[in-house]
């Protein structure tokens, strides 16, 4: 995937059908809870030793099937007990020690971490340094090691996509995983009852159902509206840069389709990034059809608005005036609240994962009670973790930066196009959604870590 040579398309669409049937099958057996329990604790164990046993002989699979199965970590559960087991997390723990032993017997080499690689384990490092004085130690504990386990997952995939060829497969993954949500996400839509995921229903004072909104197999449809943004406006990246009609027809199909199921969710904070991300796709494009996006875009706006139903149009316009709805207010006020946590817990912060503890003594009024944890992770980072948490997050930013601009240096291409798309994309969305633990977050830095420094011969790794 680079900005002068494309690959046929055809080559993307056994890929795109495999994640789309692994995607819908996994999904159907996530959502059949007592089908799962039916197998009985010996069988589940069995699974889960099997996928271990493959990844460990084959330590590539690790990384596609955690691309595949990172929705499913809330309904996709193989192991429920005694400890939680997600197949992200055992292909993760297995894709690791495959590695680590094939970088030990030296039939691996890998080249040192560059600067965001580094950058990447800082909030781990602040979650170390908000431990001692934690409000609710225990919780930073397991907190940071979910972060150390994020960084890592981030370092196999930054090492990995330095391949060309393996960063595109990664992109088509990621995108036709959520073209698999998308379908859920119809399905979820017009049968509300669906014993399948997990599908919000908002009600009105009446007892009367207002709204429905997918999540697919998140926990919070807002979680599923950035994926499926980011999956959108990747796609929309291919089609504008795509050099024949037959390539630009195949990535139109997960744009239309993510960009639809996306405006299901009723999420705002995923129309704000991906209104954001679209800047970015306008930006990137090739200057030649800039005009042609614009206008297609202002067509698009003209012919959708006079059909979108009233009730969706009175939740995205209740952006305009904040206290007009309770999570907006309660957006507003934390806000407030979370500086002056910052104010007050300056040095080491509440702990991660600890500022519930604090936060209720600086509620203010108005904002929703039931609402505890934060929302804003560039505010969250230094609440949590002090000013270690700070120099993290401006550790990152920086790094991230350095990192387009390299390739802004070495020449633009498609690829630097997408993974800006996918970084502005989900960082516009963090100061809505608390996504330091969004495996996709640490996804798109991986990728941006993986961009081809200019006038550089790094050894490739072959993670």
């Amino acid at each position: 995937m680079n900005g002068h040579a494309q690959r046929l398309p055809r080559e993307a669409l056994p890929w795109a059908g495999a994640c789309l049937a692994a995607g819908l099958a996994a999904g159907v057996l996530a959502g059949q809870e007592h089908l799962v329990a039916g197998l009985g604790a010996p069988a589940r164990w069995a699974a889960l030793a099997a996928l271990v046993a493959a990844i460990l002989y084959r330590p590539r699979l690790g990384l596609w099937v955690m691309l595949v199965a990172a929705p499913l970590n809330d309904y996709g559960r193989i192991v429920t007990g005694p400890v939680p087991v997600t197949v992200f997390q055992a292909a993760l723990g297995a894709s690791l020690v495959a590695w680590g032993w094939l970088l030990l017997a030296g039939e691996v080499r890998l080249h040192r971490p560059n600067r965001l690689q580094l950058a990447l384990v800082l909030p781990f490092l602040a979650a170390l340094w908000s431990l001692p004085l934690s409000l609710d130690p225990s919780r930073t504990a397991y907190g940071a090691a979910r972060l150390l386990f994020l960084w890592l997952f981030a370092l196999i995939v930054s090492y990995s996509a330095e391949d060309p060829r393996r960063r595109e497969r990664i992109v088509e993954v990621f995108v036709w995983t959520g073209v698999a949500l998308a379908v859920v996400s119809f399905a979820q839509y017009a049968f509300p009852g669906l014993p399948v995921g997990n599908t919000h229903l908002q009600y009105d004072a009446a007892g009367v159902d207002v709204l429905t909104r997918p999540a697919a197999f998140f926990l919070d449809p807002n979680f599923l509206a950035g994926y499926l943004a980011v999956a959108s406006l990747v796609s929309l990246v291919r089609v504008v840069h795509s050099s024949s009609r037959r390539e630009a027809a195949l990535w139109a199909v997960p744009t239309v389709l993510c960009a639809t199921a996306m405006a299901l969710t009723l999420s705002r904070s995923g129309l704000v990034g991906f209104l954001a991300g679209a800047v970015a796709v306008v930006l990137t494009a090739p200057p030649r059809r800039r005009r042609a996006m614009l206008v297609a875009a202002l067509l698009l706006a003209v012919l959708a608005v006079p059909v979108i139903p009233e009730r969706y149009v009175q939740r995205v316009t209740a952006l305009g005036d904040v206290m007009s709805e309770g999570s907006l207010a309660t957006r507003f006020f934390m806000v407030g609240s979370t500086l002056e946590i910052i104010r007050d817990f300056w040095g080491t912060g509440t702990g991660l994962a600890a500022f519930d503890v604090a936060y209720p003594s600086y509620r203010r009024i108005g904002a929703l009670p039931r609402i505890l944890r934060p929302h804003e992770v560039p505010l969250a980072l230094p609440a949590e973790m002090g000013v270690a948490g700070l120099i993290a997050e401006v550790a990152l930013l920086a790094a991230v930066l350095w990192a387009f601009a390299a390739a802004r240096r070495r020449g633009w291409r498609v690829t630097d196009a997408v993974v800006l798309t996918g970084v502005l994309t989900l960082l516009v969305q963090s100061w809505f959604q608390y996504y330091l633990y969004f495996e996709y977050l640490w996804l798109f830095a991986a990728l941006a870590a993986a961009l081809p420094a200019p006038d550089a011969q790094r050894g490739a790794g072959r993670a």
